[in-house]
């Protein structure tokens, strides 16, 4: 109940009380005002009941990038020759759960046959499945007394892409080639010299190199190889929310999350390394390995949110994938839970040669990073990152990584 309908009850209510105490016929007077207003504007409300028509011209793009803005056309149509005194209009931005994300609010008055054109800019903050929808139009009668709602149907899904981050400059060492490649071997025999191509595999012992060399030019030979073996990254990223009960801090948390790891992906595959991303959905570890920029932005869309429902901790996550061949050299951790645990499980892949790379990512109001764990991370020599976006890491990056605290 608005104020106005406060005051009105309260006068009626006073008009009602003076009545009786004054027990005289003009008494009757300020409440028969008051009743026939009340009717009148009831009966006002029924007139143009069904005189109002919304009409929202259909948007054909249905996927937008993560801030972009769209422009929705509404039409509200007075088809009577009564006057609107007041129209309340709303639309607004949720997700697939009813969660409000955006809300546009108008208040104007139609004239008798009045089309009003409202153009309606909506920004599209978050990542993930969203319905644009009317959700009602009240009309109000004579006095504000009465209100009348309209709920039209329309409504629209959409799904919001994450952002693109360009990297310029990331170091992806190659310490472990994930495929045999195939080496071109200049060898002499009868005193002149050929062009070959072998394959070998790397690891392969020195001895069976000079083996195979060997056996093939009819002489010993020793020959440095230098190959362009390929590695890659392997990008963990943990959807579990411990500490974000707020819906739009998990907004941003997995924003952040999803298009620091598309970043990191999207460098790899373009510059011709390999990537693979681990993660949990419905508590069960999933491993995928996209082939291609398409397939990666397939995979990327498909990701799941950041959620209080999802438990499998990051630790787990990354011992079980970590031991494993699929595993590459370059292990990049995303998560908002740091612990003691997970330091040294990362510290322990350093001692076994891998290279792992922590990215923390904080909420943008509050640090979820102490200054005791700051100082195991150092310690442990670690390389790690501590952002609250995915561009706030991208504008940290500066050619290799080295042990920085954004």
């Amino acid at each position: 109940m608005n104020l106005r309908k406060k005051i009105f009850l309260l006068i009626v209510i006073v008009t009602i009380i003076f009545s009786l105490i004054i027990k005289s016929p003009i008494s009757l007077v300020p409440l028969i005002y008051i009743i026939l207003s009340i009717i009148v504007s009831f009966i006002y409300l029924l007139l143009i009941k069904n005189s109002c028509r919304v009409v929202v011209d259909s948007n054909k793009k249905k996927m937008f990038k993560r801030l972009s803005k769209e422009i929705y056309n509404v039409k509200i149509i007075n088809k009577s020759i009564l006057i609107f005194p007041k129209v309340c209009f709303s639309l607004q931005l949720e997700n697939i759960d009813g969660d409000i994300f955006k809300k546009y609010d108008y208040n104007f008055m139609l004239n008798p046959r009045e089309e009003k054109n409202l153009e309606i800019e909506v920004e599209f903050p978050h990542i993930g499945m969203y319905v644009v929808k009317i959700v009602e139009v009240q009309i109000y009668g004579i006095l504000d007394l009465f209100c009348l709602k309209y709920k039209p149907k329309w409504k629209e899904e959409i799904f919001v892409t994450p952002k693109i981050y360009p990297i310029e400059d990331f170091d992806i060492d190659t310490r472990r080639a994930i495929f045999p490649v195939n080496f071109t071997v200049p060898y002499k025999i009868d005193g002149e010299i050929y062009d070959d191509i072998r394959e070998y595999i790397p690891g392969d012992p020195i001895k069976n190199i000079h083996w195979k060399l060997s056996a093939h030019a009819n002489e010993y030979m020793t020959r440095i190889l230098t190959t362009d073996a390929v590695s890659g990254v392997t990008i963990y990223l943990d959807f579990c929310s411990k500490n974000s009960v707020n819906i739009l801090e998990r907004a941003n948390l997995n924003d952040a999350i999803v298009e620091i790891a598309y970043a990191l992906s999207l460098y790899a595959i373009k510059n011709d390394r390999g990537v693979s991303l681990a993660y949990s959905e419905d508590n069960n570890p999933i491993f995928k390995v996209p082939n291609s920029i398409l397939d990666l932005r397939e995979k990327v869309y498909s990701l799941p949110k950041v959620s209080v429902e999802e438990i499998y901790p990051i630790e787990l996550l990354v011992s079980q994938y970590g031991n494993s061949n699929s595993s590459l050299d370059n292990m990049f951790v995303i998560t908002n839970n740091i612990s003691v645990e997970l330091i040294s499980i990362l510290s322990n892949f350093l001692d076994k040669g891998k290279r792992p790379i922590l990215c923390l990512v904080e909420d943008e109001l509050k640090k979820s990073v102490s200054e005791e764990m700051k100082k195991m991370l150092k310690d442990s020599s670690i390389e790690y990152y501590i952002a609250k976006s995915a561009k706030d890491f991208i504008n940290s990056l500066g050619g290799a990584l080295d042990v920085k605290d954004k």
